[in-house]
């Protein structure tokens, strides 16, 4: 019995490499009049359009850079009246939410881009663009501050009572400022923003009111989402848990709150239900705690914050604030850490039976691939963002990371046992038989390791099908600790060389663990 990520999978990266390209590609292309801007800070980075929406929020730390916090949603709206008129429902700042990706009810234009304008007191850059429609001009202003110790996260529901609870942020939070200026040339009246947040693996989500004190102590309206997820370092292979609390501060209480779900189907349309609908209707429901039910949703919140009236030409300021908890605990275990548990492929297959996995390889330990059908395969490691990747065609072939090539392989018992290593002879452009392979023996390539070799000599009777998840399980190690890329190219009777391809990434299907510690002294 193998070990099924379909528990977990959307915990890792939130799906495949090549589905969150096209969606990137896909927003790219439908925003065109929107930029993106990359504030990082050394622990985190973000990316923000010039609306101040983002949807990408990424660990910057050692070891789990591009580790996604948001991959939600962080974005503002707002509603008002304009002197007799009807009033005008909650509009989004941004024109295009990702995550899924869809239009929203934006009438709001790009007046100018997102550009530094100096730096703060803390060394960060200060950032600001300016958006408008035709009542309203608002100058959105982005900035990373430095708390020297972390801010209070709020943790209990404000409806529990009594003194509540709190964890410590991150050093760095990120603000941003709302300048809003009435351009109507008449009053602006029940002027309310919204700002909505929406965790990538977020199960739970609370508002909490609490004054904890400490560094930016004023900020106490706290909405915080809270999930799991689960990734490899990327600099040692070791399997983590990460237990991350994405909070939205304000330092005025909020006329309405409202902590819920964001229904993520995958299908690349608006949600149907959510947080979302309920800034978009003006009326958060008041609830302060919830749990996720549904798999396919996300936790979500959202604050309402009724602002000054507006004389023509007036301006109203309004703050909010991202801080981030991360716990990172090592599990004892990894995916595929047995030879009897391996991991089972995921369900959804690529474009010619493409598959796309990573996998993390600790220091000296051993890991398995298993692929599809075969007489043979060819085993490399190339680039899983290059979405026209082709192994045999690329030239020349730049693997994915050259610090990483192949150290040793071993081969599983099937047939009469034996097997044939071909290397690759970069000279001739070819493969160069090498050596005659036994079954359940491990072969050390040598210093350097190589970063492609092939394996033939499977036996035809065996009817390797290509479905079937255990068909050939083979043991790599790495020159050096890390996640590694594959792909493992099936070589079938009579075609030497056809187009199915698997490509192995971090840790999702097809691949077994094995652990093998090298010998000490």
């Amino acid at each position: 019995m193998g070990f099924d990520l379909s528990g977990i999978k959307k915990y890792l990266g939130r799906g495949l490499v090549l589905i969150a390209v096209a969606v990137i590609i896909l927003g790219l292309s439908q925003r065109a009049e929107a930029g993106y801007t990359l504030i990082d800070s050394p622990n985190w980075e973000i990316v923000i359009d010039d609306s101040g929406y983002s949807d990408n929020l990424v660990d910057n730390r050692p070891g789990f850079e591009g580790r996604d916090y948001l991959s939600g949603e962080w974005g503002g709206a707002v509603g008002y009246t304009v002197g007799g008129s009807p009033a005008t429902t909650p509009k989004w700042l941004t024109p295009l939410f990702e995550g899924p990706t869809w239009t929203t009810n934006s009438n709001f234009g790009l007046i100018s881009a997102t550009a530094a304008i100096g730096t703060n007191l803390d060394g960060f850059n200060i950032y600001q663009s300016t958006i408008g429609n035709a009542d309203l001009e608002i100058e959105v202003t982005s900035q990373v501050v430095d708390t020297g110790t972390g801010m209070a996260i709020g943790t209990d529901p404000a409806s529990s009572g009594g003194a509540g609870s709190s964890l410590n942020s991150d050093q760095y939070v990120f603000k941003q400022t709302y300048g809003i200026t009435n351009i109507s040339g008449e009053d602006i009246t029940d002027l309310k923003f919204y700002q909505l947040l929406v965790g990538d693996n977020a199960t739970s989500s609370l508002y909490d009111d609490r004054d904890y004190g400490g560094t930016l102590g004023s900020y106490q309206f706290d909405t915080t989402v809270n999930g799991e997820s689960y990734d490899w370092n990327n600099a040692t292979g070791e399997w983590y848990v990460h237990d991350d609390a994405l909070t939205l501060h304000t330092d005025t209480a909020p006329t309405g709150y409202e902590s819920g779900e964001y229904i993520d189907s995958g299908d690349m349309t608006k949600p149907a239900a959510g947080v979302h609908i309920s800034v978009e209707a003006g009326s958060l429901n008041g609830v302060d705690d919830f749990t996720l039910v549904d798999p396919d949703s996300r936790a979500g919140g959202a604050q309402e914050h009724t602002l000054a009236n507006l004389a023509p030409g007036a301006t109203e300021i309004h703050d909010v604030l991202i801080s981030i908890n991360s716990v990172d605990d090592i599990l004892p275990w990894r995916p595929g850490d047995s030879f009897l548990d391996p991991i089972m492929p995921d369900e959804m297959t690529l474009e010619g039976d493409v598959w796309l996995f990573w996998f993390g390889a600790p220091d000296g330990e051993m890991t398995f691939i298993d692929p599809d059908i075969a007489i043979g395969y060819d085993y490399y490691h190339g680039d899983p963002f290059n979405l026209d990747f082709d192994p045999l065609d690329d030239d020349p072939y730049i693997p994915y990371n050259p610090d990483q090539n192949f150290q040793s392989v071993l081969l599983p018992d099937l047939g009469d046992g034996f097997y044939d290593l071909y290397l690759f002879d970069t000279a001739t452009d070819s493969w160069v038989f090498e050596a005659i392979l036994k079954a359940g023996e491990e072969y050390n390539f040598g210093a350097g390791g190589v970063d492609r070799f092939r394996i033939l000599g499977i036996e035809e009777y065996l009817g390797i099908y290509p479905t079937d998840p255990t068909a050939f399980v083979t043991g790599l190690t790495l020159v050096t600790p890390g996640t590694i890329a594959v792909t493992m190219q099936a070589i079938t009777n009579p075609v030497p060389e056809p187009s199915t391809y698997l490509l192995l990434g971090s840790g999702l299907a097809g691949l077994i663990v094995w652990r093998k510690r090298r010998n000490k002294g």
